[in-house]
C-alpha cells in the first residue's frame, strides 16, 4: 500500500504539471525564445515556489494554503501580474531585442537579467492558483505517513515534465524564425491575458456565489 502511495503521487504529480497553466508556458516560451540556460533559470523560479508550498505541507500548513481569503488574495496577486506579462508581450515593439538581448549582455548584465527571470517564474508560481490548489487539496491526502519520502517523490514527478519541455523547446529553437519569435510572443500573451481573465473571474465567482 506504501509503495501504491508512492506511484500515485508520482503519477498525480507528474499529470498536473504536464497540464497546461502559466508555470510550464513560461518555461517552454523561454526555452524556444532564450534558449537552455534560461528555461532552467525559469524552471529553478517555479521550482523554488514549490519548495514553498511543500515547506507549508511539511510544517503542517495546508489549512493556510486551503484558506479561500489566502486563495482571493494570491488570484489577484496573480491575475495583475498575468495581465501584466501579457502587456509587455503584445504591447513591447521592441521585440526582437528582447528574444535575444539576454545573449548579448556584458557578464554583469546578463546575471541580473536571470536573476529578474528568476523572480517572474516564482511570481507566477505562487501566484497560481492551480499550483496552490493542487498542493491544498489533491496532494495533502498524500501526505498523511512519510511526509519527507513523499515530498521527494513529487518534486521528482513535478521536475520531470518541466525538464522535458525545456529541451525539448531547445530542440524546436534551431528551426524557428524571427517572426515565428514574434507569434510565440503573441501566442503567449494572450494565453497570459486568457489566465488572468480566468483569475478575476474567479474571485468574482468566489465572493458573489
Amino acid at each position: 500500500m506504501e509503495h501504491f502511495g508512492l506511484l500515485g503521487i508520482f503519477v498525480i504529480g507528474f499529470v498536473g504539471a504536464l497540464t497546461p497553466g502559466p508555470d510550464i508556458l513560461l518555461v517552454l516560451r523561454t526555452s524556444l525564445c532564450l534558449g537552455m540556460r534560461a528555461a532552467f533559470v525559469a524552471f529553478l523560479g517555479i521550482a523554488s515556489g514549490w519548495v514553498v508550498f511543500m515547506g507549508a505541507l511539511y510544517l503542517g500548513l495546508s489549512y493556510v494554503l486551503g484558506n479561500v481569503f489566502v486563495q482571493i488574495a494570491l488570484m489577484f496577486v496573480g491575475g495583475v501580474y498575468l495581465a501584466y506579462l501579457a502587456y509587455v508581450l503584445l504591447v513591447n515593439v521592441d521585440y526582437k531585442g528582447a528574444i535575444t538581448q539576454i545573449n548579448q549582455r556584458p557578464q554583469d548584465k546578463d546575471f541580473r537579467a536571470l536573476l529578474g527571470l528568476y523572480f517572474k517564474a516564482l511570481g507566477i508560481n505562487l501566484s497560481n492558483p492551480k499550483a496552490l490548489l493542487f498542493f491544498a487539496t489533491i496532494i495533502v491526502p498524500f501526505m498523511e505517513v512519510d511526509l519527507g519520502e513523499r515530498i521527494m517523490v513529487l518534486f521528482c514527478a513535478l521536475s520531470l515534465p518541466f525538464l522535458g519541455v525545456i529541451v525539448l523547446g531547445n530542440v524546436l529553437r534551431a528551426y524557428l524564425t524571427q517572426k515565428m519569435f514574434m507569434w510565440i510572443d503573441r501566442l503567449c500573451g494572450v494565453l497570459f491575458a486568457f489566465f488572468s481573465a480566468y483569475l478575476f473571474y474567479a474571485i468574482w465567482h468566489i465572493l458573489y456565489s
